[in-house]
């Protein structure tokens, strides 16, 4: 867990993924730094699809943010812009559908294998 303080209007980035197609959620919260301030401020994502570079999406700040990337999304940056001076913990990514992914890796395994028993000289 990472904890960053920004002030009102600073850019600071959150997520920075590059060359992973792991389907993964990022998840970070946000606070006003001072008891009483309205959090406020935008989140700047810019997704690549391997080398082709799509078209910065802005979200709302709020105190519980997810950024999803994709199986194409290579890389993933996000960056926070707040209206006040905020606190932001970053808590990290999760896989998506751990159980397919384990499936689609335990199937390769299993072709792999079988593959160099039927062509074993």
């Amino acid at each position: 867990m990472k904890e960053i303080r920004a002030a009102a209007g600073q850019r600071v980035r959150v997520i920075r993924r590059a060359f992973s197609s792991v389907p993964m959620d990022y998840r970070f919260h946000a606070r006003a730094a001072k008891p009483g301030e309205t959090l406020a401020g935008t989140i700047e994502v810019r997704r690549s699809r391997w080398i082709l570079p799509g078209s910065p999406v802005a979200l709302a700040l709020q105190a519980t943010n997810v950024v999803s990337a994709g199986f194409w999304d290579t890389f993933v940056a996000a960056d926070v812009v707040p209206g006040v001076d905020t606190i932001i913990t970053i808590h990290g990514g999760s896989i998506r559908h751990r159980g397919a992914l384990l499936a689609v890796a335990l199937l390769v395994i299993v072709v792999a294998a079988a593959m160099l028993m039927m062509f074993r000289v």
